[in-house]
């Protein structure tokens, strides 16, 4: 997959995709560390957590924690780990990783999303309906160092007709408020202070949810079992999206969403086809402003870099974790015609063309990773084993 061409389709125009990258990250950079480790279940969410250690220029030797999260097994569970670089002795460009489970608690359900909150917590949700919060505990007083974890809230949302219980699908967070969505066609808002429900959308959605990203202070987008993506305004009394994006090559579900980390009026959508489509929230467009088509497998989950977002990244349930990245512009200038750039999107992948690597394949399905500002990304799937790198 290294080297493979791939192809990337708009109206009117295709990029041919090249062999080497145009943006910070080379499409071959030297591997500070790979590491690996079997958690003992099937994971499905894996997570960094934002704790006082990650800084915004990304730090070689600073230990960062994160979450793990299981699905089908007797008894699921959501554990917190802790990766420590150390500096080699034989050589200081290079770094001996060490990673070890610091605490485990048991989760009824399928855990199904997760995601971190401030320095101290993160809230998860889970096949039987129900979102909750954990804090994390024995921190120091700069909140850098968490040894253990807590529940400190858990209510159940989801359910059919409030009768019975149906998984909760995705949940996000905004510096105010969490958001969670269900197999019910349900969205619960619920503040970040009280934990208590301010806002909901009931059976908003004939179809189930299947993910759910901030695309603003109060604007959310979510991703539908039919391959529609919809925006909608936690403001509106009408409890209707104000957009309705569908995915045109089938009805495949979106199965993740990725808001561009500086430009949130773009977004990446992975479905379950393998496909991906390029979205720009302006405007009233009923087209995507481009589409990939790339793995044989569903996408499993999406991502822009934090730092470097003209790179990319997907999971799938082929079993493999790819970085996408812009290919070197050569002198065919005519891959892409300047009609048909939106300048104002500032993506150089929609100049150049995009090139691609794997970093990481399985011959199970891979149902999660996350990357950290510090420029690691770990991913899990339906093996238990946890791999984790630097300088993806």
């Amino acid at each position: 997959m290294a080297n493979s061409r791939t192809f990337m389709s708009r109206t009117g125009m295709s990029s041919r995709l090249m062999g080497r990258s145009r943006g910070n990250i080379p499409e071959n950079p030297p591997q500070k560390f790979r590491i690996s480790t079997q958690v003992g279940k099937k994971i499905s969410k894996v997570r960094w957590l934002k704790t006082g250690n990650v800084g915004v220029i990304p730090e070689p030797f600073v230990p960062e924690y994160f979450i793990v999260g299981s699905w089908g097994e007797l008894e699921n569970e959501i554990s917190l780990w802790k990766l420590t670089p150390h500096e080699s002795s034989s050589n200081e460009e290079e770094t001996k990783p060490e990673i070890r489970i610091l605490n485990r608690t048991p989760i009824l359900g399928n855990v199904t999303d997760a995601v971190g909150i401030g320095s101290d917590a993160f809230a998860l949700t889970t096949s039987s309906g129900a979102v909750s919060i954990f804090k994390l505990t024995d921190v120091d007083h700069n909140e850098t160092n968490p040894t253990s974890f807590q529940l400190s809230y858990s209510k159940q949302l989801h359910s059919i007709r409030e009768k019975k219980s149906c998984p909760a699908t995705g949940i996000a967070t905004s510096e105010k408020s969490m958001v969670t969505v269900g197999e019910d066609g349900s969205i619960y808002e619920l503040s970040m202070n009280t934990f208590e429900i301010i806002n909901s959308f009931e059976f908003v959605d004939e179809l189930s949810f299947c993910c759910i990203e901030f695309t603003g202070v109060s604007s959310i987008a979510t991703g539908n079992n039919g391959g529609q993506v919809k925006v909608w305004d936690l403001r509106s009394t009408g409890k209707k999206p104000t957009r309705t994006l569908n995915h045109l090559d089938d009805l495949s579900p979106a199965i993740s969403i990725a808001p561009h980390p500086t430009q949130n009026h773009i977004l990446l959508v992975g479905y379950s086809s393998g496909g991906t489509d390029l979205w720009d929230l302006r405007g009233s467009s009923s087209e995507p402003i481009a589409n990939l088509q790339q793995q044989e497998g569903g996408v499993s989950e999406i991502s822009f870099h934090p730092v470097y977002p003209d790179n990319f990244y997907t999971c799938s349930q082929s079993g493999q974790v790819i970085h996408w990245f812009t290919a070197q512009n050569t002198s065919e200038t005519d891959l892409v015609q300047n009609n048909d750039y939106d300048t104002d999107l500032n993506l150089e992948f929609l100049k150049y063309g995009l090139s691609c690597r794997t970093l990481y394949s399985s011959p199970f399905p891979i149902n999660s990773m996350n990357l950290s500002r510090n420029n690691r990304l770990i991913c899990g799937g339906d093996s238990g084993i946890m791999f984790c790198t630097e300088k993806c």
